[in-house]
């Protein structure tokens, strides 16, 4: 269902420019997008990749007792750090979402470990944050967030009881 609401939203937007701007506006827009799905694609491939390996190579007993179900505050805690530090763009980290899911972790942990590669992923702090922003600033910020993750995981936690 949510392929077809985007894909009206963006036929109702080329609708939009082509009554504006002309019908070659609209196709100049899909060449440079169309650039960008094929620089994009082998990217969200290796994505996909990785995440179909992830309950092949983790045994999901061992997945589950550390972000499973049952696995409480310190799953949620090992979601967070995980998050915070697997590099990659959301072509990575969905796909690995997904599948830690199918390979038995519970949702309130991926609700974490996808809120804390939300706030704090480790080589966008690093090379975008630290290079425009004061390096207190961006301290602050990363200790005013570091225990949203978690509360995140908790608040799911409680709604899904």
């Amino acid at each position: 269902m949510s392929f077809f609401i985007l894909a009206g939203i963006a036929c109702a937007a080329g609708l939009g420019v082509a009554w504006q701007s002309g019908a070659m506006r609209v196709f100049e827009i899909s060449l440079n997008y169309l650039g960008f799905l094929i620089v994009l694609s082998p990217k969200i491939l290796c994505g996909f990749f990785i995440a179909a390996a992830v309950p092949i190579l983790v045994p999901r007993e061992m997945l589950a007792a550390w972000v499973g179900r049952e696995s409480g505050v310190r799953g949620l805690l090992v979601a967070s750090v995980a998050g915070a530090l697997v590099p990659g763009g959301p072509m990575m980290i969905f796909p690995l979402a997904a599948s830690f899911r199918l390979a038995g972790a519970g949702t309130p942990t991926i609700i974490s470990f996808v809120s804390a590669w939300s706030l704090f992923g480790l080589n966008r702090t690093i090379i975008w944050e630290m290079s425009f922003l004061p390096a207190d600033f961006v301290l602050m910020r990363v200790l005013v967030c570091l225990p949203l993750p978690v509360v995140a995981g908790l608040i799911a936690q409680r709604v899904m009881r």
